[in-house]
């Protein structure tokens, strides 16, 4: 497997069981997002400006999060992969963008209310 350095997509775990896959002439299988019909009800939308750089791009606030330190299952794994662990919503961003390898962000926007965005965008 030999990622190349402008795709850090490809060096995500998803990204390199695709390319196995791919050596060994096998189908990956994986969950594929999906629009999320409840962000709907947010009343937050999202507008991709220019598709060719940026093909999905969903956003959406979540309500009564407690801050506290993540399940120790997951600092250790961010911590193998040279993560710091910070707190559980932090945590959950950088675990997400490890395993697809698009930037995955939280936002704190007033007490105990987040925004989150997920994006896909090539440069």
């Amino acid at each position: 497997v030999a990622p190349t350095p402008n795709r850090g997509d490809e060096m995500s775990v998803l990204g390199v069981a695709r390319e196995i896959a791919s050596l060994f002439n096998k189908k990956l299988n994986y969950s594929e997002i999906k629009d999320v019909n409840d962000l709907k009800s947010n009343k937050f939308e999202v507008e991709i400006i220019d598709k060719d750089t940026c093909t999905y791009y969903a956003a959406g606030i979540l309500d009564n999060l407690t801050i506290k330190p993540a399940p120790l299952w997951m600092q250790r794994r961010l911590e193998a992969s040279g993560i710091r662990s910070i707190n559980n919503v932090v945590d959950i961003t950088n675990y997400v963008m490890l395993e697809s390898g698009q930037p995955f962000h939280a936002f704190k926007i007033w007490k105990r209310r987040w925004y989150w965005s997920y994006k896909t965008c090539f440069i």
